[in-house]
């Protein structure tokens, strides 16, 4: 069987039947992808975490992503899962965290690097 299915068709090694327990994968038309979150590493059958702004990866970087979540403030900005204007990534979690109320952009709960022109400061 292809190393991503615990057991597979007898007519093609390609075709799963189940996926391997514990692995990250949900079987869908005969095949195991990885779930949402996780990325296939190549010959093992543990799909291994994407970063954590990613919601769905290449690889584990923060460079590898291919979609993000929008609910938690994200979008995709080339490769990478960026936070929404009035957010910061908080450098553990996937969803944004909010900034001060007179921060448009910062890079912590404290620190604004540009300010909230509509505050008029």
């Amino acid at each position: 069987c292809d190393h991503s299915c615990a057991t597979c068709k007898s007519t093609s090694p390609l075709l799963c039947v189940t996926c391997p327990a514990s692995s990250f994968r949900t079987l869908a038309s005969d095949a195991c992808p990885c779930d949402m979150y996780y990325y296939n590493s190549g010959t093992n059958p543990i799909c291994q975490r994407c970063h954590h702004s990613c919601q769905t990866c290449s690889g584990g970087a923060d460079t590898q992503c291919l979609t993000c979540t929008t609910a938690a403030e994200r979008y995709v900005s080339g490769t990478k899962c960026l936070c929404n204007a009035l957010f910061y990534d908080n450098g553990a979690i996937e969803l944004c965290q909010p900034c001060m109320y007179n921060c448009l952009t910062c890079v912590d709960a404290t620190s604004c690097d540009s300010c909230n022109s509509t505050l008029f400061r």
